[in-house]
């Protein structure tokens, strides 16, 4: 039975090799006008086939070594930003040297005048990028990419630790029409797939007897043999990751599988455990100088810190000093890490920093002024989620303190941010409360405390069917935070011509901002209007959205089914109080009745409620979300809430002339 497996694998795999091989471009490929089961894709990768395999030599040991081959047809013009290929690796091993990075082939393939033209990438297409104190990326420019054009690139990443095999991702954001990863694995290192996404892979594993040839220090021929795993994953004709509204990090939803190293067992040895727990990891940071001594430094800042709470004897308010202090003197220059890479010392008088310098500060000085405070250490939204414990996966820091039965969260980096409002980057699920003593803590990062938008709107509207009025929004935690970054720093004069556009080409007079960089009050913005265009006149009536341009007229979620979860980013209520009067001459024929509505568990709730009081009509309108993520199992539920909450708010007020 062995033997016939292995005969059906093998000629399994003799059939997709011969299907699936670079260099065997055809005039029909390349006149392909459109992928032929997703006419949409902007491009697709025809195939991507992985391997990793384990050398060995005398003086290394095992060195690990993962091939990558891609064929990549191009349908779109959108389509040729594959032309620029990154190929990431990471460089950030203390005791292991880093990877390398071999590139086989790279050549771009076109249709010229009924032939096949090939154009080779030469060393200028070639180059590197750093992207943080532990990765770098080397780029590919193909040249003459264009619409109709194949891509073929075959590269080898070298490298010495084995805490993890390569992810092998095989959804993308087009197309992929067949992906195989296939490891060759020696059986003294067991690692454990973790499958992340929602399309089915095959997999066949099975055992091997395999026998290498090196040379000894004195160049004599030796020979090892032992057993190793062969695991082959494939998958085909996998479909492109839409994008949706309310998606913390797609990446962590595509379809890909991670192995993480769990067990070393050499022979005549007890098996050794390998898998990192948080304990692991946290002893390890610690270890590392850019880390724990740099926790330790105190007399740099000593003196600032007593002139910052000479006087403050309330702990609330130290916190918010020393949170404020740091912020104002430190520029963030943009890199994440959770270790410095100057110094904390060279970085406060510097008045620069990384993420770990600012925030080790912080957290060293709220120390030294008393409180419980300790390191978190997280993966950054845009890095993606860790699945399990590993320093690899981690590219931040920010600091904490437990204090009366709270854990108050600051990251100094942002200078909008506040106590337990962190950039919206920070919130990537948990993070890990660390301490000196080598324990840790899992620390939610989902906020807890509603966010509020408060609208008043009080207008008035005339025979034309012009409306003038007054705006005033009121924006606290989250929503000031994003005011804050996306509006403050920006021109004025350009900010109105968008909110203008955006209203509905309004036109906006008197404006005025409060607590534009006061974080501790509310931010507000009050202005008047006028609008030509938010009025219906039909038959000697008018009609009018009491909302006017604050109006939701289209449902975000347009899928029929979303098998990942809705990420709200904090819970928030947005209320709306309206006050409209009634020109002269007219009176209300209809009127939208008042309604509440709500999700089941109250996720989300609604309430519309309209009042008559003379010749004004006044609207409260509240919509609420009380928990920030929400399970793709509800996700038709919200959906059709959400439906109901549009269609509600979009009823119109009916004026009729007397």
């Amino acid at each position: 039975m062995k033997y016939s497996l292995l005969f059906i694998l093998f000629v399994f795999n003799f059939s997709f090799a011969q299907k699936y091989e670079l260099g065997k471009v055809t005039a029909e490929e390349l006149q392909e006008k459109r992928h032929p089961i997703d006419s949409t894709a902007s491009a697709a990768i025809l195939f991507k086939k992985v391997k990793t395999i384990f050398d060995y030599n005398a003086k290394d040991g095992f060195i690990m070594k993962t091939s990558y081959s891609y064929k990549i047809k191009i349908y779109k013009k959108e389509g040729t930003i594959w032309g620029d290929f990154d190929i990431p690796y990471y460089v950030g091993y203390k005791t292991i040297s880093r990877d390398v990075v071999i590139v086989n082939v790279a050549n771009t393939y076109n249709l010229e005048n009924g032939k096949i033209t090939k154009s080779v990438v030469n060393s200028d297409g070639k180059y590197r990028n750093k992207i943080n104190e532990f990765w770098e990326t080397k780029i590919i420019t193909f040249p003459k990419v264009q619409q109709g054009s194949i891509i073929e690139l075959k590269y080898d990443i070298v490298s010495k630790n084995f805490s993890e095999l390569p992810i092998f991702q095989y959804q993308y954001k087009i197309p992929i029409n067949y992906a195989q990863y296939i490891s060759e694995v020696p059986g003294f290192y067991q690692y454990k797939a973790i499958n992340s996404g929602y399309i089915k892979v095959n997999f066949n594993d099975f055992v091997e007897n395999v026998s290498k040839i090196y040379e000894d220090e004195y160049l004599r021929t030796r020979y090892l043999n032992y057993q190793q795993i062969k695991s082959i994953y494939e998958v085909d004709k996998v479909p492109a990751f839409k994008d949706e509204k309310y998606v913390k990090n797609s990446f962590d939803y595509f379809g890909k599988i991670d192995f993480e190293l769990q067990t070393i067992h050499y022979p005549n040895d007890l098996p050794k455990k390998i898998a990192e727990t948080w304990e692991d990891v946290t002893a390890s940071i610690y270890s590392e100088k850019n880390f724990g001594s740099e926790l330790n430094k105190f007399d740099y800042f000593f003196e600032d810190l007593k002139m910052i709470t000479n006087g403050i004897n309330n702990k609330r308010e130290q916190i918010n000093k020393i949170f404020n202090f740091v912020k104002t003197k430190m520029k963030w220059n943009n890199n994440h890490s959770y270790l410095t890479k100057i110094g904390v010392v060279q970085a406060y008088h510097e008045n620069v920093g990384n993420t770990a310098e600012i925030n080790l500060i912080l957290t060293a000085m709220l120390k030294m002024a008393g409180f419980d405070s300790a390191p978190v250490i997280l993966s950054t939204r845009e890095n993606g989620y860790s699945q399990f414990p590993s320093k690899i996966r981690l590219n931040h820091v920010i600091a904490c303190v437990f204090f009366e039965g709270n854990e108050y969260l600051m990251d100094a980096t942002d200078k909008y941010s506040d106590v337990n409002i962190l950039p919206l980057n920070d919130l990537n699920v948990t993070g890990r409360r660390i301490t000196q003593d080598l324990l840790s803590k899992e620390i939610d990062l989902n906020p807890k405390k509603l966010s509020y938008e408060n609208v008043t709107l009080n207008y008035m509207v005339n025979s034309n069917g012009l409306i003038s009025g007054k705006v005033r929004r009121q924006m606290t935690g989250y929503n000031a935070l994003i005011y804050r970054k996306n509006v403050v720093d920006e021109k004025e004069e350009t900010y109105l011509e968008k909110l203008e556009q955006e209203y509905g080409n309004i036109e906006i007079l008197d404006y005025q901002r409060n607590n534009a960089k006061d974080i501790s009050l509310p931010v507000s913005e009050t202005f008047s209007f006028i609008s030509s265009n938010s009025t219906e006149l039909i038959d000697a009536k008018i009609y009018i959205n009491p909302k006017l341009f604050f109006a939701i007229h289209e449902n975000p979620f347009k899928q029929e089914v979303r098998v990942y979860p809705v990420d709200f980013d904090f819970p928030f209520v947005d209320k709306y109080t309206i006050s409209f009067e009634i020109p002269k001459g007219y009176s209300i024929e209809s009127l939208p009745e008042s309604a509440s509505f709500s999700t089941v568990d109250d996720l989300a709730s609604f309430k519309y409620l309209a009042i008559v009081s003379g010749n004004t009509i006044q609207f409260s309108i509240v919509f609420e979300i009380r928990t920030p993520i929400i399970s793709s199992d509800n996700y038709l539920m919200l959906k059709e809430f959400y439906q109901k909450m549009i269609d509600k708010q979009n009823e119109k007020i009916i004026l009729v002339k007397i």
